[in-house]
């Protein structure tokens, strides 16, 4: 990635007469986009008429489910330690041993792949990856344990694989995380536990156990910084044929753990075309009536990847899609012929990406309106860097069509446009998420999942 990103900020710089040969990738990168088009082209035609007018935006919720589910697991694990510590204050007044706490260092890496029940993680041979290190997801959800590591790579067992031990848990029968249920859980296949619950001695008969509660880890044969991940939400409930007294449950881990957190590239690349189609024969009808302001459906997209995906993985988005965007905007030669400069986008993309990534941890990622305003801020600091580099081009002598005021002020009511499409684009990404590979613990409020 530093190679590519140096070779196109060497592009940027080099004079247009020693860039003719972009023309030839501009020219294929069209023909790529034609397919999907011009049968849009023809439909436009077709149905949208001459104008069209902005539907009202209606109220929506904030959702907050998932800085929630955050604060819930520090809150429901610095429960567990205060037990622990009373129990700690006991042993040591009657003069019991007691084991040292050992720090905790989050090393985030890679899936790889899949081997039989095992997870293939790229460990890049960082010693502190060893056997019987804890794996999570979104550092809230249990994942599984380290079973073999090597130079270069870690076999994790995830915890719904048939070989792993029993899990034993608690199950949440409020969200203070008081009032719990222990339970033990026993892998049974298609990715889902199950267990027996063993409900408090409270006597309290409204406590039940209900579809859709939290199950948390508190066993002892795990490290003290692993209790009180989340094993999953409850599924099913039924009567316990051992056990008539008790109630079995079905547990699903809010992932899938045999995939972990990654992306599907061919959804991501398939839409990125269709973005660029809608791009090109749409942009007529959704000028803002100065030409070069319209909307950007790329743009949003690359907001919801940088939002979701994994940081590498949104990086080399951010990348093909600037080219992508290079290849299909050429600038105006003095002499009238198109230059096809590749770099200003790709770079301006790397940059918003960056800014998101820089935010993503503060913000709401399944509201409408986050999508909205970063893809207005991103698409900003895209544009002026892109406006930028041709603008220093210009006055370095090479011989384009460039005015750096209007362009600018284009680009910025582009922004702004982009901003408010991106509202509406964002209920097509939250349904699409599964499709995408992202998974969320957090139930969408805005779409439904398209499965």
């Amino acid at each position: 990635m530093p190679i590519c990103v140096i070779a196109m900020i060497i592009m940027c710089l080099l004079p247009s007469r020693w860039l003719e040969w972009t023309n030839w990738f501009g020219a294929q990168a069209r023909v790529v986009i034609s397919p999907i088009a011009h049968p849009m082209t023809m439909a436009k035609n077709l149905v949208i008429p001459q104008s069209v007018g902005n539907p009202n935006a209606t109220s929506r919720e904030r959702a907050l489910q998932s800085e929630l589910d955050r604060y819930r697991a520090l809150l429901y694990k610095e429960q567990q330690e205060n037990n622990q510590l009373s129990a700690l204050v006991e042993q040591l007044s009657s003069g019991a041993a007691v084991t040292p706490d050992v720090a905790v260092t989050q090393i985030p890496r890679p899936v790889t792949g899949l081997s039989r029940e095992f997870l293939v993680v790229r460990s890049g041979g960082h010693e502190r990856i060893t056997r019987s290190t804890v794996a999570v997801v979104n550092a809230v959800q249990l994942c599984g344990r380290v079973v073999v590591t090597d130079a270069r790579t870690a076999l994790v067992l995830p915890i719904t694989a048939k070989d792993s031990q029993p899990l034993l848990g608690n199950v949440l029968l409020d969200d203070s995380g008081i009032n719990t249920a222990r339970c033990m859980l026993i892998p049974v296949g298609k990715g889902l536990l199950e267990g027996d619950v063993t409900m408090p001695d409270s006597g309290d008969e409204e406590q039940q156990i209900e579809i859709g509660m939290e199950v948390r880890l508190l066993d002892d044969q795990w490290p003290r910084h692993a209790q009180m991940l989340l094993i999953g939400t409850i599924e099913r409930v039924a009567t316990s044929p051992d056990q008539p007294l008790r109630k079995r449950i079905t547990v699903r881990p809010s992932i899938d753990l045999r995939r972990g957190r990654s992306m599907n590239w061919f959804v991501l690349l398939f839409f990125a075309w269709v973005g660029f189609g809608l791009e090109m024969a749409l942009l007529p009808v959704f000028d803002a009536g100065a030409s070069g302001v319209h909307p950007s459906v790329v743009l949003p997209l690359l907001v919801f990847v940088a939002l979701h995906a994994p940081r590498k993985h949104a990086l080399w988005c951010a990348i093909v899609l600037g080219i992508s965007m290079d290849l299909l905007t050429p600038i105006n030669h003095d002499n009238g012929g198109p230059v096809t400069l590749i770099g200003p986008y790709a770079l301006g993309y790397l940059l918003a990406a960056q800014f998101i990534f820089s935010v993503r941890g503060m913000v709401i990622r399944r509201n409408p309106l986050t999508i909205a305003f970063l893809s207005l801020i991103a698409s900003l600091i895209a544009e002026i860097l892109v406006v930028a580099l041709i603008t220093i081009r210009s006055l370095a002598g090479d011989s384009i069509a460039w005015d750096a005021g209007d362009a600018l002020m284009d680009h910025t009511l582009s922004s702004v446009y982009t901003g408010v499409a991106a509202l509406f684009l964002s209920f097509i990404f939250f349904a699409l998420t599964p499709a995408f590979g992202f998974h969320t613990v957090i139930a969408t409020r805005f779409a439904r999942h398209i499965k």
